[in-house]
């Protein structure tokens, strides 16, 4: 769009400094961060239009002139999409001095590609303090025998036999909590197998309450006896519930674990399973829980219906702009996770490798190691088909799903 001399009915087109805009190939689209209003276009004359408006070399601004110059698509381009707040018009009258617009970039202070490349500098001086999130497995035994026991952990939070009879021993948590008295964890999850079968709990419990610890503990219904209520009241609790559900059993558990800091977790790998739930719940009066799908390998059709997701979920609510440049640059369920196993080993989440021993080695050297990849914590969506994608990064980060299904979307789009 050529900017001629101005008359009386030339205005100024301004970009939004909340619009988060992008191109790929031959479509663009704008979307309003604070109302999640959005316009898409693969028109040739309103893509050109955007990119001399987003270029570099225009302050944010355009001086419009002469409509019959270009594209009749474009006019009705930009009237649609100045009414859905997406672009700004200053008549020219008013304002003759060219409007300065901004579009945010993405600049991190702490950036971990450019701390890479400074000489002599370590990860580790700046970035310890991105650990929020460690889950601690303590042990594995346990007696339940859950259909699919050692699998549900490869997706989600959950206790599981990790093929070990290894127990977490006192020390290593005393490790954990020197070399973590530093930082402001977020969350602190105790789970294994089943936790109350170490044959050390006391003496870890007494531990945590000693020094002002509240992990939360993560255990199977069907391992709360009525022993246990006592010992696992005075922290949070996250309860698993997986199918075939003990109506019964879970019934009794619920009535004693009257607190209010006690969430359950129910897994589902069907309709059928889900449909479960809701009299199980109001049967039981739970009022904190939720409910998350577990891929069998043999339920396509229901991940499908019920994970997949399609573009309208993605553009069901306003995205902020902090949220969408986050997830450029990391992986919004992963990062500032670690994972510390029986025997000291560390990972950054389950389904990748052992980062490094914390028996052996400061956990600074494991955080350091992960951010220095993008294999976890750093894992965007850089692949194909995403990399290709108008929702790149409107759509939530990869999780674990993703990892253990092989496919990098679990989406139903094609943009």
């Amino acid at each position: 769009m050529e900017e001629n001399t101005p008359n009386e009915r030339s205005y100024w087109l301004c970009l939004k400094p909340e619009v988060y805009y992008v191109r790929k190939q031959n479509r663009v689209l704008l979307y309003n961060t604070e109302t999640g209003d959005c316009k898409q276009s693969d028109d040739s004359a309103a893509v050109a239009f955007l990119e001399k408006l987003y270029s570099r070399e225009n302050p944010g601004s355009i001086l419009v002139t002469d409509y019959p110059s270009v594209s009749k698509s474009v006019p009705v381009f930009i009237q649609e999409c100045i009414s859905d707040g997406l672009i700004d018009s200053e008549p020219f009258a008013e304002s003759k001095k060219r409007p300065v617009r901004l579009a945010p970039i993405l600049n991190l202070q702490r950036d971990i590609d450019k701390i890479k490349q400074e000489p002599g500098r370590s990860l580790g001086e700046d970035v310890f303090c991105y650990l929020s999130d460690v889950t601690l497995i303590i042990n594995s035994d346990c007696t339940c025998n859950c259909p699919s026991c050692k699998n549900y952990c490869y997706q989600f939070a959950h206790c599981g036999n990790h093929h070990s009879s290894t127990e977490m021993h006192l020390d290593t948590i005393r490790l954990l909590f020197n070399q973590t008295m530093s930082i402001p964890l977020r969350r602190l999850l105790v789970t294994g197998g089943n936790i109350m079968a170490h044959s050390r709990w006391e003496e870890i419990s007494h531990f945590f309450t000693k020094n002002g610890i509240c992990p939360t503990l993560g255990i199977h219904y069907r391992n709360i006896t009525s022993e246990d209520i006592g010992r696992l009241q005075d922290f949070p609790l996250l309860v698993f519930v997986d199918a075939p559900f003990d109506k019964t059993k879970m019934t009794d558990v619920a009535e004693k674990l009257q607190t209010s800091n006690t969430r359950y977790q129910f897994s589902v790998a069907s309709s059928k399973e889900y449909n479960e739930i809701m009299p199980l719940v109001e049967k039981c009066n739970i009022n904190n829980f939720t409910v998350v799908p577990f891929y069998t390998g043999n339920n396509r059709t229901f991940f499908d219906e019920q994970v997949f997701v399609q573009e309208s979920d993605i553009l069901s609510g306003p995205i902020t702009q902090q949220l969408i440049f986050a997830r450029q640059k990391m992986n919004t369920n992963f990062f500032g996770k670690m994972m510390i196993f029986p025997n000291g080993d560390v990972k950054s989440n389950i389904n990748g490798t052992i980062l490094g021993n914390i028996n052996q080695q400061h956990l600074i050297k494991m955080v350091e190691k992960e951010l220095s990849s993008t294999n976890f914590w750093r894992h965007t969506r850089t692949d194909s088909p995403c990399c290709d994608c108008l929702f790149q990064f409107l759509c939530p980060s990869p999780s674990n799903y993703e990892f253990v299904m092989h496919k990098n979307n679990l989406c139903h789009v094609e943009k």
